[in-house]
């Protein structure tokens, strides 16, 4: 009996260590087990949502050490910072069980974080430099993650992308209505108005760099086929500008055969023009900065420009600018002959008003002027003033040498001067150069000019300073309309001080009695050209320094200040 019973242990004894062996491999087979939310998780679209939820990695990528979670991530390996030191460390540095076992490498969820985009690109290795997250948008790098949808949050090693919109959705708001409809269509449409024209393709184009021509493509909701030439400059009711305005053609349809690409871009083109009337600060930010603002702001740099009528001076000028709406270099057609091909197209400018973002004309929805001079404050990174704090107000004078001159400058000056004010006289030469005038500016507690160009600086001015203008004879509505307006508009204090004819050097030109002194409606009536000539390049002044010591003591009034007694 004791022999038969020997013989059953010993046979049961392979079949017990099978089964203990068994236990121990399912118990270790479990711990390396990826979670399948762990992969949904982690997945980023540019067309879709984002970063989907990033804040599970680090709250359901929990890890066990002996059953204990690891709250925030922060200690797993050596403090692992995903969003600050790379990458790459959810991989090697994110080891997960005592026992050695848990996620060996993150490296193998979906192969370090394969991102899928609107052009079909992927971040490789989801690289963090701080917190400027290098993503794709159809292959192309925004070094700055903040400008991604809206607002890119980084918190404590946990980042993600909010409010991501679909490419689609990006050009639909440069059109309304019926138009807006047919891009949803056939995937092109138009918006025309009285000052500009814009054509919008949201598939793939091909733009000829020798011939400004855009092939776009036929759509099989489309009805017909139509070619197009536009002007890229908001102005073309006025035909003195247009003058010095390119065309670009664009045809829509079946092309056979259609150029071949010669280089190929991941990012839409907007293409615009910097002739007219550039040279000109109005007109250059009235006519081409506003309007980019305006039109492709809320692609948040994910776009190429293509400015035809290149001219160096304005795109050197506004390098600022220009880099912070577009991530890419600009592309000169003239020296870059060829055939590019973009995921989509913007042909002309949005326009609203002079000087001016309206929150009931168009696209972006809610921008206004005060976004713009943020804008503007960001790109030339100018701090934030307290006008309060400066010992001496700041007043800047804009001194114009041909026309509308002060014929007593020295008198206006001496006058500034006891009034307390650290007066800076601006001339043409010391606002040439933009980013250093943009400084002088912010610190500008009191700008006084005569209606012209001149005054655009105003643009730079810290909320809360003053703006006096000089409207000279028969400028009223000119004054008010391209400068008056917009500086409330910008959060700045506005004063005129209108001249009277004794001020005007057309009263010694012209006589007291003449039509252009009593009458300059009937000027007018004979043409712009004729009352141009009269009130814009005729006439200087001879300024009441009594009288114009009245309005600066508003201003100083304006400021919280009070003038010297006497």
């Amino acid at each position: 009996m004791e022999k038969v019973t020997r013989r059953l242990i010993l046979r049961a004894i392979p079949c017990f260590l099978f089964l203990v062996s068994l236990a121990l491999y399912t118990v270790e087979l479990r711990s390396v087990v990826v979670p399948s939310d762990q992969w949904k998780k982690q997945r980023t679209n540019w067309r879709g949502s984002g970063i989907e939820d990033q804040e599970a990695v680090g709250k359901e990528q929990r890890t066990n050490w002996h059953g204990s979670s690891i709250e925030d991530q922060e200690t797993v390996g050596k403090e692992q910072r995903i969003g600050i030191e790379d990458q790459e460390m959810v991989g090697k540095e994110h080891r997960t069980n005592w026992r050695g076992n848990g996620i060996e490498d993150q490296q193998r969820v979906e192969k370090k974080q394969r991102t899928k985009s609107w052009g079909g690109s992927r971040i490789e290795d989801q690289e963090i430099v701080g917190t400027k997250q290098r993503t794709n948008w159809g292959g192309s790098r925004i070094e700055d993650q903040q400008m991604v949808g809206k607002k890119q949050r980084t918190n404590r090693g946990v980042s993600r992308m909010e409010d991501q919109e679909h490419p689609d959705s990006l050009f639909k708001r440069l059109v309304t209505g019926q138009s807006q409809k047919q891009l949803e269509a056939t995937g092109f449409a138009c918006h025309s108005d009285v000052h500009t024209n814009v054509c919008v393709s949201s598939r793939p184009v091909r733009i000829d760099t020798r011939t400004m021509k855009v092939y776009a493509p036929f759509s099989q909701a489309m009805t017909n086929q139509e070619n197009r030439t536009i002007s890229p400059y908001p102005r073309r009711e006025d035909k003195t500008a247009m003058e010095y305005v390119s065309s670009v053609q664009i045809l829509e349809g079946d092309i056979a055969p259609p150029p071949a690409c010669r280089y190929t871009h991941n990012v839409p083109a907007v293409v615009f023009s910097s002739g007219g009337f550039t040279g000109n600060i109005f007109h250059e930010f009235n006519e081409v900065i506003i309007p980019l603002f305006l039109t492709t702001r809320h692609f948040q740099s994910r776009l190429r420009f293509v400015v035809t009528d290149f001219r160096p001076p304005f795109v050197a000028k506004f390098s600022k600018v220009l880099s912070r709406l577009s991530s890419y270099e600009v592309i000169n057609p003239a020296a870059n002959e060829s055939v590019h091909c973009f995921p989509g197209a913007v042909v002309g400018l949005h326009y609203h008003d002079n000087i001016a973002v309206k929150t009931s004309d168009y696209i972006p929805e809610g921008y206004s002027m005060l976004d713009f001079t943020q804008f503007l404050r960001d790109s030339f990174n100018l701090k934030k003033r307290d006008l309060s704090q400066t010992e001496k107000p700041v007043l800047v004078l804009i001194c114009r040498p041909k026309t509308r001159t002060f014929l007593n400058e020295d008198q206006m000056v001496a006058m500034m001067k006891t009034l307390g004010f650290n007066v800076v006289i601006a001339k043409p030469d010391t606002m040439v150069d933009v980013d250093k005038f943009a400084e002088v500016m912010n610190s500008c507690n009191v700008l006084v000019g005569a209606h012209g160009a001149g005054l655009t600086n105003e643009i730079f001015m810290p909320p809360g300073a003053v703006m006096v203008q000089v409207v000279g004879l028969n400028l009223e509505w000119a004054s008010t309309a391209y400068y008056g307006g917009p500086a409330t508009e910008m959060g700045l204090k506005y004063i005129e001080y209108k001249i009277e004819p004794e001020e005007s050097s057309l009263m010694s030109l012209y006589g007291k009695n003449h039509p252009v002194i009593t009458d300059p409606a009937s000027i007018e009536a004979k043409g712009y050209r004729v009352g141009r000539a009269v009130y814009l390049e005729e006439q200087n002044f001879n300024i009441s320094v009594v009288r114009f010591r009245k309005t600066l003591v508003q201003a100083l009034e304006l400021l919280g200040r009070s003038a010297p007694l006497g």
